[in-house]
């Protein structure tokens, strides 16, 4: 079973090879058509794989640019990361989780001193699984995150949250924040919670797993290359979408599954730019 640690900035998107349903809208799979074409389709492929631990890389790790301890922790910058855990587990195995994102960001991005990270549960997850990870989060084991914040939470499960440790910022799957319940905004307003707005797909399946999978279809030849028979995912076919449109067809199903799904981004306080900002996907064949 090969693991697939996949970066992608975000440079122009490219549109998928293979059609999609039409809704929901995702920004990532674009953007990741992009990062495959760049790196794969270089000579030679712009890949690495570690047959001991049977890791795939995707572009090869020493070409990504890697920020300096002492330029992040420079006072100007601001470092956010949003961290998008998307199969079922356990309070433990989503610890385990971000824990390998975090270090995954440092070790290629140089990304260490980290001032805010949301954290993202598959859809419909407890409240008592969110309060056993969020007491692991806040415990203060987690030296270089300055503070916590959540990903898509209502209130009901803010407020279990908040008897633990008040998140600094939850971010919704909404173009807006001005056209939530006035009760939910007066719940985060009177608990100093901020309210950040995404669109773009942002949810709790960013890049769902037969997008990935049709992506990965188009380079199939290139991956069989890189990557033992034994080890490489089938990617036979392509996950076609239902005859109404509205899904992926369910029947099919994928060859690979993402684990988890990381946004960073640097922002300059005082110039109030954006220095860097991409993703990481992990993901495995099944």
């Amino acid at each position: 079973m090969v693991h697939l640690l996949l970066f992608s900035g975000v440079q122009a998107p490219l549109q998928v090879r293979y059609s999609r349903p039409a809704k929901p809208k995702y920004d990532l799979p674009p953007l990741v058509h992009r990062a495959l074409h760049t790196a794969l389709d270089s000579k030679p492929a712009s890949a690495s794989y570690d047959a001991a631990s049977d890791l795939l890389v995707i572009p090869r790790p020493g070409t990504l640019h890697k920020h300096s301890w002492d330029e992040c922790s420079l006072a100007d910058y601001d470092v956010t990361v949003k961290i998008q855990l998307v199969n079922k587990g356990t309070p433990a195995s989503y610890a385990a989780h971000i824990a390998e994102a975090l270090k995954t960001l440092a070790e290629q991005k140089g990304l260490e001193l980290l001032d805010t990270v949301l954290v993202g549960l598959p859809k419909d997850e407890s409240a008592s699984t969110w309060v056993e990870l969020w007491k692991t989060l806040t415990s203060g084991e987690i030296k270089n995150v300055k503070h916590w914040g959540t990903l898509n939470l209502l209130e009901p499960v803010l407020t279990e949250l908040v008897a633990v440790k008040v998140p600094v910022a939850n971010e919704l799957n909404t173009t807006d924040c001005y056209t939530l319940p006035k009760e939910y905004t007066a719940f985060a307003s009177s608990h100093n919670i901020q309210l950040w707005a995404s669109g773009g797909g942002a949810g709790p399946d960013p890049l769902p797993a037969a997008d990935l999978h049709n992506l990965l279809h188009e380079f199939k030849s290139v991956l069989g290359g890189l990557v033992p028979a034994s080890s490489t995912p089938t990617l036979s076919s392509i996950v076609p979408v239902a005859a109404d449109g509205s899904s992926f067809c369910e029947q099919a199903k994928p060859d690979v599954a993402v684990d988890w799904v990381v946004t960073y981004t640097l922002l300059s306080r005082t110039r109030n730019i954006v220095k860097d900002k991409g993703y990481i996907v992990s993901a495995k064949s099944v």
